[in-house]
């Protein structure tokens, strides 16, 4: 509070940010700090990191599929809008022996000129084990490999695959991260192919995926493991609605699911560029937080990190 005291008079601070994990305990304490010292802004804005909706979602299903291809596409969620450059897929995979030595794709969403893709390949038989995560974008491409990452039987395991707007390749199973790398991200088009469990019919010859994939979802940001179950949704609807009434006649609240979406609210709206934007309760380090922080604080904001005592302005 010293350091907010130094920066604001009473009356000045208009928007508080806050990006966390959504559950609000420590903005409220903050937040009822400043009350006390008459330095309470005139809105709120809550950046929460762990509750992003998915744009599709599917139970999944045995594969191959009794159809063309043997996969199934996910145009049939009803889904029409942009993917890229943040880019989400989770899905529960369970793993058969490979019919071939010819890989097969876990999802494959793509153009019909496949310039512009987003895939994970399965390595075949040869390649017991092995899976390929990767972009094409034009005539550029970016592929993170990663062997001994699964086996044929009877367990399923959950894998996540994530892409930041700055190019930040991840794959995590059962939670924990087993490949990263950086390289282009896709750009934010629309595919036309959204297959699960096959390539596209243009790429040419690759046999079906083997195996079970289940609840699916594909997320048009980047999310982390907790998101997956999306496990908070309810407890963060739950604190945002506690706070919006407990400040009802004295302060807006609004929430947003992602640091881009924020940023894009910024940059529309000046009045949404924050005065004062603290980054609380987060542990991990955000990829591309500090050039989110330039677009969303305001000319003379103040940006902290309680825990560290961190402290960065944008001028």
């Amino acid at each position: 509070m010293d350091k907010c005291r130094e920066h604001f008079r009473a009356g000045q601070l208009q928007t508080y940010a806050s990006v966390g994990c959504g559950l609000l305990g420590q903005d409220w304490i903050i937040l009822e700090q400043m009350r006390r010292q008459n330095m309470l802004p005139r809105r709120a804005v809550f950046v929460e990191l762990r509750t992003a909706k998915p744009v599709m979602t599917c139970e999944g299903a045995e594969f191959p599929r009794m159809r063309e291809g043997g996969g199934i596409n996910l145009r049939q969620t009803g889904f029409c809008g942009d993917l890229g450059p943040d880019f989400s897929f989770s899905a529960v995979v369970q793993f058969n022996r490979p019919a071939s030595n010819s890989s097969s794709f876990l999802f494959d969403f793509s153009d019909d000129a496949r310039r512009d893709v987003i895939y994970a390949e399965i390595g075949g038989a040869d390649k017991t084990g092995h899976l390929t995560f990767g972009c094409v974008i034009g005539d550029q491409s970016h592929r993170l490999p990663v062997d001994d990452c699964w086996q044929p039987g009877d367990q399923a395991h959950t894998f996540l695959f994530t892409i930041s707007a700055v190019g930040m390749y991840n794959i995590y199973k059962d939670g924990q991260l087993i490949a990263r790398s950086y390289g282009l991200p896709p750009a934010s088009a629309p595919k036309r192919h959204l297959y699960v469990g096959q390539g596209a019919p243009s790429h040419g010859m690759h046999h079906s995926f083997h195996g079970r994939i289940q609840k699916i979802k594909v997320w048009d940001q980047e999310v982390d493991t907790l998101a997956t179950d999306m496990m908070y949704s309810h407890e963060v609807a739950t604190a945002h609605q506690t706070i919006a009434q407990w400040y009802m006649d004295e302060m807006a609240v609004w929430s947003f699911s992602s640091l881009a979406a924020y940023a894009a609210a910024c940059d529309k709206d000046p009045r949404f560029a924050a005065d004062l934007l603290l980054k609380v309760d987060v542990h991990d380090e955000l990829d591309g937080y500090d050039d989110f922080v330039c677009k969303a604080l305001g000319p003379n904001g103040l940006a902290l990190t309680p825990e560290s005592e961190d402290v960065s302005c944008c001028l």
